[in-house]
């Protein structure tokens, strides 16, 4: 980790969104160029006013036979009108010019759409198609309720205000403005699924504050915006891990590392000192790390450091005691590292009969094995003498990341804490961690069952239901 950087990504998150299909069948309107000979005799005919066949012919220098096919064109597209060998413009071919801000005459034509389309039941916008299953592990929004009420009046409402849109990113059409919706037929709705939108929590390196960047949505149209609203509620109502004095005993006690100094009086952590302090020395500053543990620089760190240490004697397994707080590990990014972690190890890409455990403090047992029991073999409660803000990964008898939620204002916590491959420290981790817990669960999966998705690819990776 640099400590002279900027801003720092401190924690992901992960939101599943209700979404639900529909069936448009729509008339839709599309400005076509007209070939540029039909455009040049039109064009000299609105000057001109009436001319001949043989003086247009003469002109562009066409035989008798090539103008007569001209002109058959224009004539069955009525937009000239002959009397004998006179031509003029009709009056519909007059309003193509009247109708055109650069006095280009186009034909507008009107096509039969089938669209298949996915609307997000919260904000209320149109997601691409689903192509994944859900992730568990992700922070569940609920639907809005006027668009639950009424599910096909939404949908439509969102085709028209975001058709534009549609016509750019879905249908991948050049000039998107020139093609418009002449009227919707029907719209029937089909089934559910879930869309998921990532988010990143930046730490702000001026002001020591945190802020939410929606993947993707930074530059959306303006319609988004309902959404990232519902989004940034959603997330407000959830708890951060919790930040106690016990935590930073077991901390110090556990890796040897100080961090006491750095709290206030009124017990926030002091950011702004602790990092200009690392940044004076930048050798101690080494072993130090901010931000969640499943984060991808985090992740490199802890490996790298593993791969330092000859393999010891024993089975490998991986241990993780995540701290307490509804938001830690709502992100596909949890699934991620557990892959990384495994291969590692050594150990099987989905969970079998052992491998990876997921402690948790009583604190934070409740929901927890509905939401994590895919990723990880064992679930269990941690005894009572282990802090509810400490967080630690323990990668066989060869490295672990220690972190410690810490308060910087009275809302937002902060993961600060090492990684280390000291054999005598990672004795202490194991027997801390280790002993007097309670089993929650022992995932078995069923044969042929597929393993939880472990990444996204894209701004709303959408999932089947």
């Amino acid at each position: 980790m640099s400590m002279d950087r900027g801003d720092i990504v401190v924690d992901t998150i992960g939101f599943r969104i209700p979404c639900r299909s529909f069936y448009v069948r729509a008339h839709v309107t599309r400005d076509r160029p007209l070939p540029v000979v039909d455009e040049f005799v039109m064009r000299l005919l609105r000057v001109c006013g009436q001319l001949t066949i043989s003086r247009i012919g003469d002109f562009f220098g066409f035989s008798r036979a090539e103008i007569e096919r001209v002109i058959e064109e224009l004539l069955a597209k009525e937009l000239v009108v002959a009397e004998q060998e006179e031509l003029r413009l009709s009056q519909a071919a007059a309003e193509l010019f009247r109708s055109s801000a650069d006095e280009q005459p186009r034909l507008v034509e009107v096509e039969a759409w089938t669209e298949n389309i996915w609307l997000d039941l919260v904000g209320r916008t149109l997601v691409p198609r689903p192509r994944q299953r859900p992730f568990r592990n992700l922070i569940d929004v609920q639907k809005d309720s006027d668009t639950e009420r009424s599910p096909s009046d939404a949908a439509r409402a969102a085709f028209e205000a975001n058709f534009r849109d549609y016509v750019a990113r879905t249908r991948r059409i050049p000039d998107p403005d020139k093609v418009s919706i002449h009227s919707i037929a029907s719209l029937e709705p089909d089934r559910y699924g879930s869309a998921i939108v990532s988010a990143r929590k930046i730490l702000i390196a001026e002001t020591g504050k945190v802020r939410l960047d929606f993947d993707g949505l930074g530059d959306a149209p303006a319609q988004y915006r309902t959404l990232i609203q519902a989004l940034s509620s959603t997330y407000g109502q959830l708890d951060q891990p919790r930040a106690i004095t016990t935590g930073l005993n077991e901390f110090e006690r556990l890796t040897g590392m100080s961090l006491r100094k750095h709290f206030r009086t009124d017990q926030i952590f002091d950011l702004s000192g602790w990092f200009a302090e690392k940044r004076t020395n930048p050798q101690e500053a080494r072993g130090w790390i901010v931000g969640e543990s499943y984060l991808d620089e985090n992740i490199r760190r802890l490996l790298t450091e593993f791969e330092t240490v000859a393999e010891p004697k024993g089975k490998a397994n991986l241990k993780w005691l995540r701290p307490a707080g509804g938001i830690w590990g709502m992100t596909s990014d949890l699934g991620s590292a557990l892959t990384l972690f495994r291969r590692a190890l050594g150990l099987p890409d989905a969970p079998r009969s052992s491998g990876a455990t997921l402690i948790a403090p009583r604190a934070a047992a409740s929901a927890l094995q509905k939401r994590f029991e895919r990723l990880f073999e064992f679930g269990e409660i941690a005894s009572t003498r282990v802090s509810s803000s400490l967080e630690i990964v323990l990668l066989g008898q060869r490295a672990a990341m220690v972190l410690l939620h810490v308060p910087i204002d009275r809302r937002e916590t902060l993961p600060i804490g090492i990684v280390t491959s000291h054999s005598k420290v990672l004795a202490r981790l194991a027997s801390y961690i280790g002993s007097d817990n309670l089993r929650m669960w022992h995932y078995v999966p069923r044969s042929g069952a597929a393993p939880e998705p472990t990444s996204t690819d894209g701004m709303m990776a959408p999932t089947d239901p």
